[in-house]
């Protein structure tokens, strides 16, 4: 709903809406999103200074270091699917990481397929 839709006002219009209803105004909460719950990584020490350990879940095969500008810092690939791991089973990956700047990043683990399949903030001291 855009009043007066095409017209230019020549200054400033205020408009107040007031009891609309949709559909006979038993319309429920609608949404065209629905939120991703994506879970926490484990990674210690935290914050780190030379390497990482990250506790994997068996189904991720990158890990992306992204710093606070969304840029991609680092990447560490790992073997592919491990389908002798049980469902839910984890290893550790060693990262080392004493190259890159003091600073506050998004650790992500994905899946083969790119799915972002866990995630955790760390800290670079």
């Amino acid at each position: 709903m855009i009043p007066n839709f095409g017209v230019i006002p020549t200054e400033n219009l205020t408009h107040y809406f007031d009891d609309i209803a949709v559909g006979g105004g038993t319309c429920g909460t609608t949404s065209i999103f629905s939120p991703v719950s994506i879970p926490s990584l484990d990674v210690y020490p935290n914050p780190v200074h030379n390497e990482l350990t990250i506790d994997n879940p068996g189904e991720a095969t990158i890990f992306r270091l992204t710093n606070m500008m969304g840029q991609t810092v680092k990447t560490l690939s790992v073997e592919g699917p491990r389908p002798w791991l049980l469902s839910g089973a984890e290893v550790q990956v060693q990262w080392e990481v004493s190259a890159i700047p003091v600073g506050t990043y998004v650790l992500t683990a994905e899946a083969v397929n790119g799915v972002i399949v866990a995630r955790s903030m760390i800290v670079k001291q």
